[in-house]
């Protein structure tokens, strides 16, 4: 993280006093969760596998995300950046947040994978690429069954107007629990000329 981007996180600081994403107390403004949360969190590493992983998606990992999802949390998206970064290649070209759809967007003022993401590209200096994939659906998965979020997953992402022929991608997303999101836009990157495709999230469930 550059100077510049503490001196933002000192003053910020200042106007909204930082805050654990896991439990909500108050902490320094240099750190993104409280010692007692970190202790806790370390029982739930998740590092191998084809995704790669902060967590498991359990615990109080649940609340970190959760918040995240609430724009109150985004210490928790550094965080995991944190952890996660240095288990990312440099050569890589772009990182690519999986996108929120339009009406959900407007909802929520936000979207979380792209707030990952950014974190992701301070830690690593790879550039991230918003336009690479498009949200086509609102349809949430968390409401369907883990068959019907392979379906609705598959037609819910289109290719963006990004130029990634040839190009390494990081896909990043909060959280992995049946892997279609994940699975659809790896396909869609490959579709539009991707050499190579490696997802990177918050949180994973066991099962991927």
């Amino acid at each position: 993280m550059t100077v510049d981007h503490k001196l933002n996180d000192f003053f910020l600081d200042i106007i909204f006093p930082n805050r654990c994403p896991c439990c909500d107390c108050f902490i320094p403004w240099n750190i993104t969760v409280c010692e007692d949360c970190e202790a806790k969190l370390s029982e739930y590493k998740a590092l191998s596998g084809g995704i790669i992983s902060a967590y498991l998606y359990k615990g109080i990992v649940v609340d970190g995300i959760y918040a995240l999802k609430a724009a109150y949390g985004r210490n928790f998206a550094r965080h995991c950046a944190k952890i996660t970064s240095p288990l990312l290649k440099k050569d890589y070209d772009f990182i690519v947040p999986v996108p929120m759809g339009k009406k959900q967007r407007a909802a929520r003022g936000y979207n979380q994978a792209e707030i990952f993401a950014g974190y992701l590209s301070r830690f690593t200096s790879i550039p991230v690429m918003k336009n690479a994939l498009i949200r086509v659906s609102d349809k949430k998965q968390h409401l369907l069954s883990a068959h019907d979020r392979k379906i609705n997953a598959e037609a819910s992402y289109s290719g963006g107007l990004g130029d990634i022929d040839g190009k390494r991608i990081y896909l990043a997303d909060d959280v992995c629990t049946t892997g279609a999101t994940i699975s659809a836009c790896t396909n869609l990157l490959y579709a539009a000329g991707a050499k190579n495709v490696k997802a990177v999230v918050c949180a994973k469930t066991n099962r991927i």
